[in-house]
């Protein structure tokens, strides 16, 4: 027996509706890729860069992944959506190496539900085979949460992609249910620390010593370790002292175009930091 809902009928059916909308704004070309840069602490130099999807839309609104994630998972176009940011971020970091740019890591946000997607690893070796771009420079970075508890189906994707070269990173690591087991189940890579860690130094609290233990658990392990959300010139000086890695904010540069991004990283030639976009 089914039931009737006229609410549930709209709620459907502006679903789909704005599914199409999404749909077809990929179709367009209204989706692009910008890249926010990441650097070493002690080098002050570019390491790499995060690739973050942009929506601009035909009336030149800017609509951001996190207003339309849960429609996203919803409708399964997170899959889609997460192909083009991943072919069109590999073939941007190939262009780039191609323009004289020394290797840079791209990190491209994954999630569970794409991880559990049939096709998920062919379709990351066959985006790296089709733009020549390095495996050994691909970061995929999964949110700690959707690791925790994973099957071992994903486990086992996960190696094959550590076996061909990528690097597989923790993504708000300590924001959630941290688990330190994590990382001998899974062949992390790279962690990046969750920006309350330093919002809590920066007002006060007593953090310093948590990033700290953090770094120094992430250096037994080999992983490289990144602070995110750092957002001015005190919050920098603070991180000096806990020996972290590496560092990404606003107070080394906001996402970037491509085209802007390119000249950003060439500032950076002469061997001197670019100054912050």
């Amino acid at each position: 027996m089914r039931f009737y809902c006229s609410a549930v009928h709209e709620a459907t059916g502006d679903l789909q509706e704005r599914a199409q909308e999404i749909r077809r704004a990929l179709a367009a070309g209204e989706f692009r890729v910008h890249y926010q840069p990441q650097i070493g602490m002690r080098s002050q130099r570019v390491l790499g860069v995060e690739a973050l999807l942009r929506w601009e839309r035909a009336n030149g609104q800017w609509i951001y992944p996190s207003e339309i994630l849960s429609l996203l998972e919803e409708t399964g176009l997170i899959v889609e959506l997460g192909t083009f940011v991943l072919r069109e971020s590999c073939r941007q970091g190939q262009a780039w190496r191609e323009a004289g740019i020394p290797p840079l890591t791209m990190s491209v946000n994954c999630s569970q539900v794409e991880l559990k997607a049939p096709g998920f690893l062919a379709g990351i070796r066959q985006a790296l085979a089709d733009t020549g771009f390095d495996p050994h420079y691909l970061a995929l970075e999964f949110h700690e949460a959707d690791l925790v508890g994973l099957q071992e189906t994903g486990k086992e994707i996960l190696h094959a992609l550590d076996q061909d070269g990528v690097q597989i990173t923790l993504d708000h690591f300590w924001s959630g249910p941290a688990s330190l087991r994590l990382l001998t189940e899974i062949p992390v890579r790279n962690i990046k620390l969750d920006r309350s860690l330093l919002q809590e130094i920066s007002t006060g609290g007593d953090h310093t010593a948590v990033i700290k233990t953090v770094t120094e658990v992430a250096h037994l392990f080999r992983i490289h370790e990144t602070i995110i959300g750092v957002e001015s010139a005190a919050q920098m000086d603070l991180l000096r002292a806990t020996h972290c890695d590496g560092a990404q904010g606003y107070a080394i540069s906001r996402a970037l175009s491509a085209e802007d991004c390119l000249v950003y990283l060439r500032q950076g030639d002469d061997g001197q930091p670019p100054a912050p976009a």
